[in-house]
């Protein structure tokens, strides 16, 4: 018997096992293991016995699937890696992870047993420390070889991807005991932010007053530096600094520390001891006396301070700093325009070959395609706009499973924000980034609170999230800011709402723009594109408007002359379509075909023409009209 080349590693332990699956040796987990060169270990298997891979030794995992429904609810989602089909045609992933700790997913059967204790069915098992699978070759009790399913190289994955995976395909009462302890730390530590900030005081912590005065972090000939909101807030008007926020963004600003560690410096600061009730009644009570909570400012001030001018990413579009909302139905291209937007900007291009881009590094995570569709799109987009490699500015993450209502995924997050010094970030799409439900306002203010977290800390975040719409009614799109699926505080936070609405035969795409804070949207409110395809190895989105009138000036001309075509025919159906003959009477008078097609649907959103059957239209006319049209006929 031979070991598979992907576990001919020295840090791997292997041990002798039984036809029952079961380790020969004791204490197999610390000393009777052994290298897959060792004598012994070769002896042993070149006798055709049977051997077990042992869990933790190298940070290997090894998911252990015990239940088909476990394993279809999780196998699209895991990262490619080595694995193995057992003699009982299960399978065996192999994985190298930070924490190989040992847990598993079970359910209740209901039943009970001799001793009374509940009956628990194994569905995965996570084969870690202390724990063996039996390894590729050995014999299974029904006569059948584990054999090598997919022979490719054991990959890394995280405590973290495999933390939200669970919570996103499993329900709670599923869930291994460390997952419900994070979530318990997590809602503990919520409540300790909370106290934090209803009790320190940026003037209390700083020695500051509240008012306008010289900026502490940075050289400050003319008082920028503003402490407001009764010592709970601060901003620096500086273009420069532009530092802002609360108790803990003055901590981090001042400590050259990210949250985390801001967050157990005010532990200390306030004698912070982790007990149920940190912050005791008399002291809470002490605060509210010393301090107001309702602290206005003069209008006069805030014209003498300014308003800092908007700067922007893309030009008169996407802000600097801001959350812009791409919604449409499937199929409705905003996934292409969200990538054609990370493509623009990391490489200092043109948005839809129109709208400058500064060249800016993005973070794209795709919660929604996986890797081989994004890989493919990316590549068709490159083509058609002939961007050129490499494309260091542009990181791609996949099924990562990062949660924008979890703290711990925003501190992951943020570090790498950090790090890589990222200025945009595009999310497809939102339901697949949240835990909590899109139609609940709560659980969408929660997504929104960690978001401001992010963008208050940060002079440079542009983030663009993708969304569904809801369904429309009798066979028109959902249009305007109420078009967002969920919350209506979606719309309510972002700075932006483009809303999506295809038009496949004429290969375009409106984008309706019914919501930005920056620009005058009488004079902007549309930025149509269309989908070109040069060749079968590229795609192209080009912009077709550069504001709502020129755009429907012409299409307009083209829904009143139909309109008197179906007067003066007196047609009670009619047909459309490149051949139909009003169509072609309409390219006589110098329209184009999408005009003819714009001018159409406008026909049928007036309540004009009903569509009957593909290409064929009803005229809806006022019964006295219709009567009248009959009975000259």
């Amino acid at each position: 018997m031979e070991i598979p080349e992907r576990l001919k590693r020295k840090e791997f332990r292997f041990i002798a096992v039984g036809t029952d699956k079961r380790p020969v040796h004791k204490d197999w987990q610390n000393t009777n293991n052994f290298t897959y060169d060792h004598p012994k270990f070769n002896e042993w298997i070149n006798k055709g016995n049977n051997y077990g891979v042992v869990g933790g030794y190298g940070n290997l995992i090894i998911i252990d699937f015990d239940h088909p429904w476990a394993y279809n609810r999780m196998k699209d989602l895991l990262p490619k890696t080595f694995v193995v089909k057992t003699g009982g045609k299960s399978l065996h992933y192999y994985y190298f992870i930070d924490e190989p700790t040992s847990f598993n997913i079970h359910f209740d059967t209901g039943d009970v047993d001799e001793e009374g204790k509940k009956i628990k069915k194994t569905l995965i098992d996570f084969q870690g420390v202390g724990k063996q699978v039996v390894g590729a070759g050995s014999l299974h009790q029904t006569g059948n070889r584990y054999t090598i399913h997919k022979d490719e190289p054991i990959t890394h994955i995280n405590i973290e991807f495999l933390t939200n995976l669970i919570k996103d395909k499993f329900p709670e009462s599923m869930w291994p005991s460390f997952i419900k302890r994070i979530e318990r730390t997590n809602k503990k530590e919520d409540t300790i932010i909370e106290d934090i900030k209803r009790i320190v005081k940026i003037t209390e912590y700083s020695g500051l007053p509240i008012g306008t005065q010289c900026c502490p972090f940075h050289s400050d000939k003319t008082p920028s530096f503003n402490i407001f909101n009764n010592g709970e807030a601060f901003f620096c008007f500086t273009s420069s600094c532009n530092v802002g926020g609360s108790i803990f963004d003055f901590v981090m600003a001042k400590e050259g520390c990210d949250f985390v560690g801001a967050l157990d410096i005010l532990k200390k600061y306030i004698g912070y001891e982790d007990k149920k009730n940190p912050i005791s009644k008399p002291e809470e009570e002490k605060a509210i006396m010393n301090h107001d909570f309702f602290s206005p400012r003069p209008l006069e001030q805030m014209f003498l301070e300014g308003i800092p001018e908007v700067r922007y990413i893309i030009k008169d579009f996407l802000p600097e700093r801001g959350i812009v909302f791409f919604g449409g139905s499937s199929g409705s291209y905003k996934t292409w325009a969200g990538m054609q937007l990370a493509l623009a900007v990391s490489t200092g291009d043109k948005l839809f070959g129109a709208f400058p881009c500064k060249k800016s590094t993005v973070l794209y995570i795709d919660e929604e395609n996986g890797e081989i569709t994004l890989f493919n799109r990316f590549k068709l987009l490159s083509n058609g706009h002939r961007y050129e490699r490499p494309f260091d500015n542009l990181h791609v993450v996949n099924f990562a499973g990062i949660k924008f209502d979890d703290k711990t995924h925003i501190k992951i997050l943020d570090n790498y924000i950090e790090e890589h010094n990222i200025k945009v970030i595009v999310i497809d799409s939102m339901v697949r980034c949240m835990k909590g439900q899109e139609d609940k306002a709560d659980d969408v203010r929660k997504v929104y609170d960690n978001l401001k977290l992010m963008l208050r800390t940060r002079k440079e975040l542009a983030i663009v999230i993708l969304h569904h719409t809801r369904k429309g009614t009798q066979g028109k799109p959902a249009r305007g800011m109420d078009a967002l699926r969920g919350s209506g505080d979606f719309a309510a936070f972002s700075d932006a709402v483009c809303i999506f609405t295809p038009y496949h035969k004429a290969k375009r795409v409106e984008v309706e723009i019914p919501k930005h804070r920056h620009i005058d949207l009488s004079q902007f409110n549309r930025m149509d594109f269309r989908i070109s395809n040069p060749d079968e190895k590229s795609i192209r989105l080009d912009y077709e408007c550069n504001n709502a009138n020129e755009n429907s000036s012409t299409a307009n001309q083209c829904f009143v002359a139909m309109m008197d075509y179906i007067a003066d025919e007196q047609k009670l159906q009619v047909r459309t379509g490149q051949n139909s003959p009003m169509f072609k009477a309409m390219v006589k008078k110098d329209f184009t075909k999408h005009h003819c097609y714009e001018a159409r649907d406008k026909l049928v959103r007036e309540g004009i023409l009903k569509l009957v059957q593909r290409g064929l239209y009803e005229v809806i006319f006022d019964e006295e009209i219709k009567e009248e049209m009959i009975t000259d006929e």
